[in-house]
């Protein structure tokens, strides 16, 4: 096996003072992709990489800036595990659309406000954190996705063997969808949320809207609040419907509390279905 001797690292820089910029679209292999606001009104650019390693090329095409990292020469084996990324810094206030696309890297979006972003990832893990997107859509193959903080209009997620968790979010709609890996909900206010499961978990807390969820193989667990308004309907193949802390004999059930101001669905095939009170976690 051919190992490269460790290289210096390099880092380099470019500032972007076209201010009609709206559009940005990065293309990337190894190279984590960080995107975070300051407070000057130029776009500014940074990457870390080695000698003869992985490269960028910019290119500006009126409103619009592509940004591609090329693998190099060095690009084979490693004794070390070198740094790769490219930071960007936008001005607060922007109004820009995002479409980012990476291999093994990973992809972290820190404060912005923003119109449309467009994620791909390979084995990467993307994190979010103080976005406010007006359409969001992100797509994972292996790597795990963690929002915290996320106010927008639509957010579209799909994961494959790596885990989704959504903390603090507030959208009209939300759809997920996720292979084996597992969905996490934990204080999240929208109009609609549809996710789907195939042999990983979902789990669902502090919510509220309209609710579908639909699991294969996996189980679903859902706590309501204290003193819910809800209809819930409830069904499961060969697992079990568990309500209350107490296993019941049918696998279709209809359970409404209060006022029943929002819908929940839950279903799974050979998995349980898990529904709780707040107050039944402290007994």
């Amino acid at each position: 096996m051919l190992f490269y001797k460790p290289s210096n690292q390099i880092n380099e820089q470019k500032k972007i003072t076209n201010n009609r910029i709206n559009s940005i679209t990065i293309q990337s292999g190894w190279a984590d992709v960080n995107v975070y606001t300051h407070k000057e009104n130029h776009i500014s650019l940074f990457l870390t990489s080695i000698e003869h390693g992985p490269y960028w090329i910019v290119e500006e095409n009126k409103d619009q800036l592509r940004l591609a990292i090329e693998p190099g020469i060095k690009r084979l084996h490693f004794r070390f595990t070198p740094t790769f990324k490219l930071d960007i810094y936008v001005p607060e206030q922007n109004n820009i659309d995002w479409d980012v696309e990476t291999g093994s890297g990973n992809v972290y979006f820190n404060e912005q406000i923003v119109q449309n972003i467009t994620l791909r990832v390979g084995s990467g893990n993307f994190k979010g954190k103080s976005l406010t997107v007006k359409n969001a859509s992100v797509e994972v193959g292996s790597g795990d996705v963690n929002i915290n903080n996320f106010n927008g209009k639509n957010l579209q997620l799909v994961g494959g063997s790596g885990d989704i968790k959504l903390v603090d979010v507030t959208c009209n709609t939300i759809m997920s969808k996720i292979g084996s890996g597992s969905i996490t909900h934990n204080h999240v206010r929208y109009k609609e949320m549809i996710s789907e499961g195939g042999s990983g978990n979902l789990f669902l807390e502090n919510f509220e809207g309209e609710t579908n969820m639909k699991v294969g193989s996996g189980s679903i667990e859902v706590i309501l609040d204290k003193q819910p308004n809800i209809k819930c309907d409830l069904q499961t193949g060969s697992g079990s419907i568990i309500t209350g802390g107490e296993r019941v004999s049918s696998k279709k059930i209809h359970k409404v509390f209060g006022k029943s101001e929002c819908a929940l669905s839950l279903t799974s095939g050979s998995g349980d279905v898990v529904l709780k009170q707040s107050y039944d976690n402290k007994k």
